[in-house]
């Protein structure tokens, strides 16, 4: 997300007379003046391995689940005389079952099927958007951020060996056009002038695309966050720009009768402040400097979580209609933000920090393959 631009409470400071709040940018070293992108694509071994095992680790989709949902006929009910049996069926500790952490919780998506099962051969993981999907801070910058880590594990997290998309289908190549401070418009803009010099493929491959962006039109104006009006109307252009964005994917890589499969996972917007709108006042830097401004009331602050969570349902109708798949980043890092012991975001307020891109990375991964571990 923008990292000079995150500075809605200090702009409220000063909209209201109470002078100007110290907004510096959070990374000193780069120019928010929109640059041409560069193209990182990586490429690797560009033969195809056909004899590679598919992605699909979820059950195919035509395997039904039987349940006995039957109930014992009348002739087989105690007679009258007869004691119910005891209500506790709790098994003793020798003989319960295993527990497994393989179920999504409650709060989550439905289970399966998951889009891995549509998937043979991946030929390309594309990443689109903004600073969260551009890796900022993480550490090493293009190895550990979140779509880096869906495309190849790293040394750092041993149990994730083998689940990444360079295992399921080695000649992958991974293409990252994310920037900082990208909003949907960038994204749009970049991909309709890009798309054909993308590498395509032939008949039979299959495309992952991973897709960070709507924090910064949501963040960018004070007005789009305190005035649900204005939340509506960026809302409305975020739409026009996730629909575009998917239109434009399925033209070019999505034709299941010559075997090609698109998939895109869109994140939405995760919020720092554990739903509070607020962060305990030791953390002084970056964003988190504006919003220690005491003019940003309690009043204003539900407003803004409120207009985040409109905004984010705008996000999520946008992406499902259009084919894509949502990661719910917002839902996973709730007890994760500034006022957490555990927390994956950074000091300043806004981007992930290395364990953040990690968790970020095990909700795309649940959310394309269905596995947790």
């Amino acid at each position: 997300m923008r990292p000079a631009r995150w500075t809605v409470w200090g702009t409220l400071g000063a909209s209201l007379g109470c002078g100007s709040v110290d907004t510096s940018r959070l990374d000193a070293g780069r120019n928010d003046t929109a640059q041409a992108p560069r193209d990182t694509t990586v490429p690797l071994d560009t033969a195809r391995d056909s004899g590679a095992p598919p992605l699909d680790t979820a059950p195919p989709e035509d395997t039904a689940v039987v349940m006995d949902t039957a109930q014992p006929p009348p002739d087989t009910a105690p007679p009258p005389d007869t004691a119910p049996p005891p209500t506790d069926t709790a098994q003793p500790p020798d003989t319960a079952p295993p527990p497994t952490d393989t179920a999504p919780p409650t709060d989550g998506p439905a289970p399966g099927p998951f889009p891995a099962a549509m998937l043979s051969r991946v030929h390309l993981h594309l990443n689109l958007g903004d600073s969260v999907g551009d890796g900022y801070n993480a550490s090493p910058r293009g190895e550990r951020g979140f779509s880096a880590l869906v495309y190849r594990n790293q040394g750092a997290y041993p149990a994730w060996a083998g689940h990444d998309l360079v295992t399921g289908s080695p000649g992958v190549r991974y293409v990252n056009r994310a920037r900082s401070g990208w909003t949907t418009s960038d994204v749009a803009s970049d991909l309709r002038g890009a798309l054909g010099d993308l590498p395509r493929g032939v008949d039979g491959d299959d495309t992952v695309v991973t897709v960070s962006a709507g924090g910064n039109d949501f963040n960018d104006n004070i007005d789009t966050i305190l005035n649900p009006g204005s939340t509506d109307a960026a809302a409305a252009r975020m739409v026009m720009n996730i629909t575009e964005v998917l239109r434009n994917l399925r033209g070019r890589y999505h034709d299941p009768a010559r075997g090609r499969v698109l998939v895109v996972l869109w994140n939405n917007v995760h919020d720092s402040t554990d739903n509070t709108g607020r962060v305990p006042a030791m953390y002084r830097d970056g964003f988190c400097r504006t919003i220690q401004n005491p003019l940003f009331l309690d009043f204003l602050r539900r407003t803004a979580l409120d207009n985040l969570a409109r905004f984010n349902a705008r996000l999520a109708e946008a992406v499902r209609a259009n084919g894509g798949h949502l990661v719910d980043s917002y839902r996973v890092f709730q007890g994760h933000g500034m006022n957490s012991a555990d927390r994956w975001i950074d000091n300043d307020c806004v981007h992930l920090n290395n364990t953040g891109h990690h968790e970020l990375r095990r909700e795309v991964w649940r959310t394309l393959t269905g596995e947790r571990f």
